[in-house]
């Protein structure tokens, strides 16, 4: 698109001089550095495979970033760009999971003078549709209580609903709406729980909330939040696939609608990564509002393998350390002896969308880069109807894209 403009100049004097004449520019196609992505990805198309040879037919976008620590200390961010054309619609599926424990803690930090902290038992009570009662978690092996910190210990180690869906009610969509308003993520629509039965209407009303001593006395009492106004989607109308398959099991000729679903765009989550992993990277505006002690507590559990919590529990056997490490170990299995490299992220899995935003560092030769990428890996085009290419072509994708900016970190790192 083209523009016009014009100009007002004041000369001395009362008078004004207005010169008309035409200035133009035209938006890239790309955001910043694009270039540079598409030349690392045509030299490595023989290892990215399909996805590479056709990045528009899988919705690829990328987000990389370099990392550089200065002369006093501070990192200094170099960030590239490559959106697919018409940056076409995701559904962010489990990213969400990383604003939410955010801002779970810091609405939780509100309730200091009643002496409660992250590890506080708690209850989500019932009193409406598709709410039911939680005052027990069997996989706190400390006292079978659940509480804040350990639903995010359960998200970030293994990606759990259950413990989203918990914390949404914490926090409720229309404190979560204001406070990415104020950190200036507008777009980000966090407006359902990941229980399957609910409505959008009942996803608008979340349950009480209590916090309770070890002697069951009642330290603070959130009562039931009535819903409240329905947000309009960021993009009018969102849509994926040629057909989708309704509640009943009834393919549908027509593309599926999310535009009653979470929203997420990947720089919004890539900008929660950074303001996590380096908060003076970003805006203080974008910073969130937690202790040195609470981001600490989020990176620990951004970055471990799930057979290292003690608590909960995760035998590797079960959660293989690549669970939840799309980029650089996604088609790896078994256990990872390396140690040298360690990412910490967030992924989202559903609809045939993959995505993984990271931190990935290796301290010993001091390289450190941010890398968000999503995929769209639907064959026939039918959503929600639990035939995807994850494992055939989503996962090997991502762990040799990681692999393949880690090389270019090194070669850099070199030079």
């Amino acid at each position: 698109m083209w523009y016009l403009g014009i100009v007002m100049l004041k000369t001395a004097g009362p008078f004004f001089l207005t010169l008309f004449f035409i200035y133009s520019f035209q938006p890239p196609m790309y955001a910043e550095n694009a270039p540079m992505i598409l030349r690392i990805l045509a030299e490595n198309r023989d290892s990215l495979g399909l996805v590479a040879k056709h990045p528009e037919k899988y919705h690829l976008q990328i987000i990389y970033t370099h990392v550089e620590k200065s002369g006093n200390g501070i990192p200094v961010l170099t960030k590239y760009v490559y959106r697919a054309p018409g940056n076409p619609y995701f559904y962010p599926a489990s990213l969400v999971k990383l604003p939410v424990s955010a801002i779970a803690l810091e609405k939780l930090n509100t309730l200091a003078s009643f002496q409660v902290n992250e590890e506080t038992a708690m209850c989500n009570d019932s009193a409406g549709i598709c709410q039911r009662r939680i005052e027990w978690d069997s996989t706190n092996i400390k006292d079978r209580f659940p509480s804040i910190a350990h639903y995010i210990r359960r998200m970030l180690l293994v990606s759990d609903n259950f413990s989203y869906s918990r914390l949404y009610e914490w926090c409720s969509p229309a404190f979560l709406q204001e406070r990415l308003n104020r950190m200036g993520y507008p777009k980000t629509r966090i407006v359902h729980r990941f229980d399957a039965e609910c409505t959008p209407l009942a996803n608008a009303m979340v349950n009480p909330v209590y916090f309770f001593s070890p002697q069951r006395d009642t330290l603070f009492r959130q009562n039931l939040q009535q819903p409240f106004m329905p947000l309009k989607h960021p993009l009018k109308y969102p849509q994926l696939g040629k057909y989708h398959m309704n509640e009943s099991a009834k393919k549908i000729k027509r593309p599926k609608n999310f535009s009653k679903m979470n929203y997420a765009p990947l720089e919004d989550i890539d900008g929660m990564v950074k303001a996590i992993m380096i908060p003076e990277s970003v805006k203080p505006s974008q910073r969130f509002d937690l202790s040195q002690s609470q981001l600490h507590f989020l990176r620990t559990y951004m970055g471990m393998w799930p057979r290292e919590s003690s608590n909960p529990l995760y035998p590797d056997s079960v959660y293989e350390d690549s669970y939840k490490k799309y980029l650089f170990y996604g088609d790896t299995h078994g256990r990872i002896n390396s140690d040298s490299v360690r990412i910490y992220n967030i992924v989202g899995q559903s609809y045939g969308n993959l995505s993984d935003c990271a931190y990935i560092e290796n301290k010993e030769r001091n390289i450190a880069f941010f890398l968000s990428v999503v995929i769209y890996v639907n064959k026939d085009e039918v959503v929600n109807d639990g035939k995807y290419e994850y494992k055939s072509i989503g996962f090997p994708f991502m762990q040799e894209l990681g692999r393949v900016f880690y090389r270019y970190e090194l070669r850099n790192k070199k030079e």
